[in-house]
């Protein structure tokens, strides 16, 4: 999976998946835009200063947000025992997709946590968790895994992996991961592990999957290698999605037990 900005600094295992946060608020837009707007209900309790963890901020091709306009509904109050909450997770974000203006966190009327605002359209920003997908690729016996060419976690290893795109299924996307990583064509299997990264704003997904051919270095890859169950690097495994994934696949033996659910914050 690649970041559009490469980390600086190294990191320990907790703070790779914060660094990927950097990098979560542009990616996959999604919009709708009724053609009215709803008043917008700015909570001064709830205004807080957001310590910007990437560069500039926005949204582009890879955001994560949903963009709508609401109908006015007017009010001045959420209903009451209406809970507020006030994300300390909240992506940085600086100007309006809809307009260009400058954006604020605040509370939308119907809502109960903050969001960005634009401060001139009343456009709604809604960030949301985004969605990597991933294959463990068998061939007799063994797994490919990819040595990472890029930031964050240069140099360790991870089985083939990314960011979902528009436009694909969960299953298609991990193929498409595996073929751009390990340049390898894979029979995709069965669905069998979800990780929810709660503090990386990620749900991790991961298929089976059984090579067909050969495999190589991707651009994103140093080099890509067969491993046995025995050879596994697991001290210099890039990530613990990947390894939660991996110690799943080979207690399952081959058998389909259903999704293994895990969860990391």
């Amino acid at each position: 999976m690649r970041p559009r900005v490469a980390a600086r600094g190294s990191l320990d295992d907790r703070l790779i998946d914060l660094d990927i946060r950097k990098f979560a608020h542009v990616s996959n837009v999604r919009c709708s835009l009724p053609l009215k707007r709803r008043k917008i209900l700015k909570f001064g309790r709830c205004r807080r200063t957001v310590r910007h963890l990437g560069r500039g901020g926005g949204i582009g091709r890879r955001s994560g947000l949903k963009i709508r306009r609401w109908q006015h509904l007017g009010g001045s109050s959420p209903p009451p025992g209406t809970t507020l909450i006030c994300d300390p997770m909240l992506p940085p974000m600086k100007y309006c997709s809809n307009c260009g203006s400058l954006v604020g966190r605040t509370v939308p009327a119907d809502d109960n946590r903050e969001r960005w605002v634009c401060n001139h359209c009343d456009t709604t920003h809604y960030q949301n968790p985004l969605i990597v997908v991933g294959c463990v690729v068998e061939q007799e016996g063994r797994i490919l895994l990819c040595k990472r060419a890029i930031e964050p976690r240069y140099g360790f290893w991870t089985v083939p992996a990314g960011f979902m795109e528009l436009g694909e299924s969960l299953a298609d996307g991990a193929a498409r991961e595996t073929l751009e990583e390990a340049c390898a064509k894979i029979e995709i299997g069965h669905m069998f592990a979800s990780i929810d990264v709660i503090h990386a704003g990620q749900v991790h997904m991961f298929f089976t999957g059984k090579l067909k051919g050969g495999f190589g270095a991707g651009d994103e890859s140093l080099e890509t290698q067969l491993f046995s169950e025995a050879d596994i690097p697991w001290d210099d495994l890039a990530f613990r999605s990947g390894r939660f994934a991996l110690q799943k696949y080979f207690e399952d033996r081959g058998c389909n037990n259903g999704v293994h659910i895990h969860e990391l914050r």
